[in-house]
Formats: C-alpha cells, structure tokens, sequence
C-alpha cells in the first residue's frame, strides 16, 4: 500500500541485526532511579511510550499494561467469549490511533514525530511476536513417528537429542513459510477453477473527500499527516469494490471474451503515431464511481498468473546495502564455523517499514484475502508422520498418547474403507465434501461452505516421497 500512496513522507525504520549473537536488537531505555541504580524499561513497560516521546506525553501517563481488559460489550459471540480477556499490544495502539472527544490531539498532530510513533510502534508490536516465537517455538521439537518410536526402543526417552527445532511458522505474518504457503493455495485455487478472469489494481487517492473531510477536523492538518485516516478510508473504499465486484456483479455475467477492435483512431505523441493498444485498460464506470487509478485487466496466460501471486508473495521490503567483515577465528573464517540459520533474524535483518505499511498492520487490515478457504493436506509413507512435542515432555508419553499416529492422510485412507462415497474423491478434491475436525482428528461430511484441498509441495530431495506424491 505504502507505494501506491506517493503524497505521504514515508518514514522509514531500517533495522541491521548484525551476527545474532553480540547484537540481540534489543530496544529499551535506560533510567536512573534514585537509590536504585540504572533500570531498564522494556517496550512492554507502562512508561515506555512517554519516556520516548516526550513531546508527544507531555504530562508522562502511562501507556500499554498487559492486565487492561477487554469491553465484555464488544464479546457479541459465545466464539468471542471464550477468547483471552485482556487486550494486547496491537489492539492498545489501534485504539490509539483515533481521534477521541474527551481527549487532547496531540498525539495525532504530532507530523513527522507522529510517523515515527506508528512505526515504532509496529515495530514494537512485531518484536514482541517475534519474541513470544523464539521463546515458545524453541522448546518444540519434530520427529519422524517411526524415529521417536526406535529412540524409545532403544531406551532413550530424553527429548533434548532428538528431532530439529523450527522457527518462524507459516502462521507468522509476514514471514517466508507464509508467503509461500499463500502463494501455493493461490494456485491451487487457480487449479480446481482455472485461471483468474480479471487482474485489477486499486490505487489510493489521497485526494479523497474522505479524507480531507476528516484531516480538516483539525486546523493546519495535511493528508500526508494522518497516514492512519488515509489506511482507514483506503480500506473501506476497497471492501465498497469488492462488494461491486463479487456481490453487485458490476461487469454482468460473461457471455462471450472480445478482443480489442482496431477502430483506426490514433493520436500522435512527440511525434509517434499510437493507437488504442497503448491506452492502459481501464473501466470508466469504475474510475467515476472511486475517483481513482484503477486497471484491469485480462488474465490469459498461465506465466502472468505465476507472476502475480509471486509478485505479491515475493516478502518484505528490504533495504540494500554491504557489510564487509573479515573475522577469522585461529586462522580459520567465521563463516566456515557459524553454520546455524536463525529464520528470525534473517526476517529481521535489513527490514525496513513505511509508517503507511504500520498503519496498515497495526488496524489488522486484510494483507492477502483468498475465496473458497484451501486446506492443506499432509502426506507421508507409513510411519513417517511428524510428531511435535516438547523438550520437557517424556517420549514414551508422547508415544503413548492418544490418536498420536493420526493424521489427514492415514484418515483420508480410513474414511475410503468405511465410506464408498470418499473412494469416488481423489485426496486433493476430498475437502470438497469432507471437513477435517483437527481436535478429534477425523473427517466428517461437509455440511456448508466451500473448500478445495492442496497437497503440501514435496521437494525432489527425499526419493521416495517425491515419487510418491508423482505417482
């Protein structure tokens, strides 16, 4: 979103980790009480917020509190209701991030100070994910069944030796297991109904009405000072398209594709005679209607499409610069030593963020949206199913425990022997018609929505599995 909107001061936070182990990037300030010596204070502290930006805080009140509660009003749902009760550090800034009657503008006429506030306080919001990540993802462990199932026989129950750790799940936002997870149910989805009809981009126009209704509230304001306004009204300006685009049916039912006519009409520019070729596809209706750049377009070929979803899942920005460091340890190079991947600090290494991109994240706006939902089917051979545990846990407890040996794939072939109708289903297609209840670990008929199924990629590596998947 941050290129599209060319009005706005883009402030940027570049963040160089370094080797990850004398640079831990951390972020905190450095107090002296009296009597007490130097104290930290943590992004999480109360204070952090005022002592940062004093300007912004005048009077120094306190900030996020991990114990602030959540409005009981807002639990509509009994789904809602059994949710945590306290609020975290997103929501505390999204809340923030508003104009309030009882309250002074100062934060939000901040300018320039006011950019650096919303992306230090992403920034805060990420590390703090980031965080919870290496703390609590190092402590689980992935085996083979068939391996942690011979580590027992053997009489080895300790869990610290066995299997790899893995961080940075495809559950993080943002991160390279997400970005390609999505980009493989794209096409997935391009496979079970073919490739996309059109291919529209929906620029920003932070001349809006909108917009400027809402920064005039404030004497003196500019767009470009209230990036939050501009990432609210470009988001309900969207969700308005796509409601035009796949509820009102704007552009009718497709009868027929029509090539562009060859009218004769050119016109001439610095003297090259051009055509309707060179006009950028477009619809007039919508242009009207927005008051913006909008393109469209007409996918039809297989290369575009991979492009696009590529294009969008490519990852984060990234500053470019060089380090050049020659460390040797008794002769021998660092880097021969070191051969450790940290998948966090390469996703933190060289990050950059726009004050844009931070507004945007910090509502928890939609980065990528997909219809009908894909469900990701692992597959495996015969006792060769990922088992996750913890490094505290006993290995024959985790053998032991119930449904363990259960997975998408042994069920799949389960449900074909007790039921005819899912031997008429290849795996792919089975959650089409069938649900996957991960708690109780088995399939059950669909009774509403739609889904289609995706088998995980297989890399070429493992022999036997990657004939497996081909066969």
């Amino acid at each position: 979103m941050e290129d599209n909107i060319t009005c706005l001061l883009l402030l940027r936070l570049l963040r160089i980790v370094g080797d990850g182990q004398q640079s831990r990037g951390t972020r905190d300030i450095v107090i002296e009480e009296r009597g007490r010596g130097l104290q930290r204070i943590t992004e999480l502290h109360p204070s952090f917020m005022a002592m940062q930006y004093p300007l912004l805080f005048p009077y120094g009140e306190d900030g996020f509190r991990t114990d602030i509660t959540r409005n009981p009003r807002s639990q509509n749902t009994l789904q809602q209701k059994s949710k945590r009760q306290f609020i975290n550090l997103r929501e505390y800034h999204a809340y923030r991030l508003q104009n309030r009657i009882n309250e002074a503008h100062t934060l939000v006429s901040g300018g320039r100070l006011y950019h650096q506030y919303i992306v230090d306080a992403f920034t805060c919001i990420e590390e703090s994910n980031l965080r919870w990540v290496r703390n609590n993802k190092k402590k689980l462990r992935s085996e083979l069944y068939k391996g942690l199932r011979d580590v027992v026989v053997r009489g080895d129950t300790t869990p610290g030796s066995v299997g790899k750790r893995f961080v940075l799940p495809s559950s993080f936002t943002g991160g390279p297991r997400y970005m390609v997870q999505n980009y493989q149910d794209a096409m997935a989805i391009c496979r079970y109904y073919g490739p996309p009809d059109i291919f529209l981009t929906f620029t920003c126009n932070p001349k809006w009405s909108e917009i400027q209704m809402f920064v005039d509230l404030i004497p003196g304001q500019k767009v470009e000072d209230r990036p939050d306004v501009v990432a609210r009204v470009f988001k309900i300006k969207l969700d308005e398209l796509m409601k035009d685009l796949r509820q009102r049916q704007h552009f009718g039912r497709v009868l027929a594709v029509y090539r562009r006519r060859d009218n004769k009409r050119t016109a001439t520019k610095n003297g090259i005679e051009v055509d309707n070729r060179w006009v950028v596809p477009h619809n007039i209706d919508l242009i009207v209607k927005y008051q913006a750049h909008i393109n469209i377009e007409w996918c039809n070929q297989g290369r575009s499409i991979k492009y696009l979803f590529k294009y969008v899942n490519k990852g984060k920005d990234r500053a470019t610069f060089v380090i050049e460091e020659n460390v040797s340890i008794d002769g021998v190079a660092k880097s021969t030593i070191v051969n450790e991947v940290d998948e966090i600090k390469r996703y933190l290494d060289a990050r950059y963020v726009s004050v844009s991109e931070a507004s945007w994240r910090i509502f928890e706006f939609d980065i990528q949206y997909r219809s009908p939902g894909v469900e990701r089917l692992s597959f495996h051979l015969s006792d060769e199913q990922n088992v996750i545990f913890g490094d505290d846990d006993q290995l024959d407890d985790v053998l032991n425990k119930e449904g363990i040996e259960k997975t998408m794939f042994t069920e799949w072939m389960q449900m074909n022997n007790v039921d005819p109708s899912a031997r008429e289903l290849t795996y792919a297609d089975f959650p089409t018609k069938f649900v996957w209840h991960a708690k109780e670990k088995k399939w059950k008929k669909r009774k509403s929505g739609r889904c289609i199924g995706r088998i995980y990629y297989a890399h070429h590596h493992p022999e036997k599995i990657f004939i497996f998947e081909c066969f």
